[in-house]
């Protein structure tokens, strides 16, 4: 197998006719057109003397150019989960300028429109200096479950080890399409959406898939695949027509095994649910055959137990020789594993030690529960909060009787299980939880809920 690295520097300078992507109405973009816009990304990007720049763009096309640009021009490259102004301020100490296809928005820091001229390719031959391309430093600023930009350092070189052992793991065909619920601007997007299909000559759309209808249009005479997240693939309806992807990529958290069996029921497969973080990259993947699916560990990456309570990462996606994972993990074998929940999602209150993930498994194991998640709130002690989506209608809306009836139903169901220190005290009902673009739950938005009302 050609390596990514090796198929990366080929597509920059081969001239091989190559369709690099798609828009909404099926413009291609093929290698000629790609080269020039990328020889006007690099001038664009040479007229400055800045070397930190971040990168947003929302066309994935306009991305990708300006990504290798910067790659090209040796530039430090940061990856940003939104471009709000008071999110950039916060790390304004880290970029010198921002490239982006948002121009009508103002900067603290100069800018740089992300759009290439469009006139047509001369046809002339281009050349680049790929030297040590490789090396490019790319720092992702995501945001954690307290909303506070945290910096991860990678390298274009772990990327493209990274995409290696996708390509040797799931092999896709390249006649399929790449569509995507799920952003560039995080490290799973950016692999799966971009990077992934890019080097693999697949065509991939430029824009996102932001409702499940339109996947309905998807489908039709062409082979596609789908990259989503938990977040998107829960809110699947189904009152959708039933309809076939051939491959569906989730990643961002787990999927409760009624959702993924929702997901084959009317996508017409079973979704791949990828395992990892920017931290750590693919840890693992899986497909939820059973309730108590194992995940299987992606080549390159292993797991050492060390105690009852922590679990170490060996992997070749990584910049340290060894991390301590976040998560409580049961390995089984060599290759596979269980996930257990995340280390800061038990919490002790009152002297009793309490997952959260434990009681909202047991939640949305309730028939009429969609989703859910558990918080603790903090007044003048400490008490667990539920904010729950229930398996309805978003056009049937719960009337203020009705949230109180489904309180006192949940709660019984609680109660049940466990003593009353753990069942929730406060609920909160929602049409869908509030997942932020990169498919993420933000603390401080699920605590507004409580202080709304």
């Amino acid at each position: 197998m050609m390596s990514s690295l090796i198929s990366f520097k080929n597509l920059l300078l081969n001239g091989y006719t190559h369709t690099v992507s798609f828009s909404d109405h099926n413009d291609t973009i093929n290698h000629q057109q790609f080269l020039h816009d990328l020889s006007f990304c690099i001038r664009n990007i040479k007229r400055t003397d800045y070397k930190r720049f971040v990168l947003y763009c929302t066309d994935s096309y306009q991305f990708l150019v300006n990504f290798i640009a910067l790659s090209i021009c040796k530039k430090i490259i940061i990856i940003t989960a939104n471009d709000k102004p008071l999110w950039l301020n916060d790390i304004t100490q880290y970029f010198d300028c921002i490239i982006t296809d948002n121009i009508s928005q103002q900067y603290a820091k100069p800018s740089l429109s992300s759009k290439p001229v469009t006139e047509q390719p001369s046809g002339l031959p281009v050349n680049f200096d790929i030297t040590g391309i490789e090396e490019t430093q790319v720092y992702f600023f995501t945001s954690g479950s307290s909303g506070n930009p945290k910096s991860i350092k990678k390298s274009l070189k772990l990327l493209l080890n990274e995409i290696d052992i996708i390509q040797q793991t799931f092999k896709l065909p390249k006649t399929h399409s790449i569509y995507a619920s799920v952003s560039h601007q995080h490290i799973y997007g950016l692999l799966f959406r971009l990077l992934w299909p890019f080097l693999q000559s697949r065509p991939f759309s430029r824009s996102l898939i932001q409702y499940p209808e339109q996947l309905i249009e998807l489908c039709i005479n062409q082979d596609t695949v789908f990259v989503s997240s938990p977040a998107f693939l829960s809110r699947l309806d189904d009152s959708l027509p039933t309809i076939h992807i051939d491959t569906i990529f989730s990643s961002g958290g787990p999927l409760s095994f009624n959702a993924a069996q929702q997901v084959q029921q009317l996508l017409g497969t079973l979704p791949i649910e990828v395992y990892g973080s920017t931290e750590t990259g693919g840890i693992g993947y899986r497909q939820q055959n059973t309730e108590q699916q194992h995940w299987t560990l992606f080549d390159d990456v292993y797991l050492t137990q060390v105690g009852k309570q922590q679990t170490v990462l060996t992997s070749g996606h990584i910049f340290e020789s060894s991390l301590e994972l976040d998560d409580h993990l049961q390995l089984l074998g060599e290759r596979q594993f269980l996930l257990q929940g995340r280390k800061d999602r038990i919490i002790k209150l009152e002297e009793k030690r309490i997952s959260l993930d434990e009681i909202e498994h047991h939640l949305q194991a309730h028939p009429h529960v969609k989703n859910a998640k558990v918080i603790v709130l903090h007044e003048k002690r400490q008490y667990l909060a539920a904010v729950v989506q229930l398996d309805r209608s978003p056009q049937d809306p719960l009337l203020d009787n009705e949230k109180a009836q489904w309180s006192r139903i949940l709660k019984h169901y609680c109660n049940d299980k466990y003593q009353a220190i753990t069942v929730p005290r406060k609920w909160r009902f929602v049409d869908q939880l509030p997942y932020n673009t990169q498919g993420k739950l933000l603390l401080n938005e699920l605590e507004q809920l409580f202080k709304s009302v």
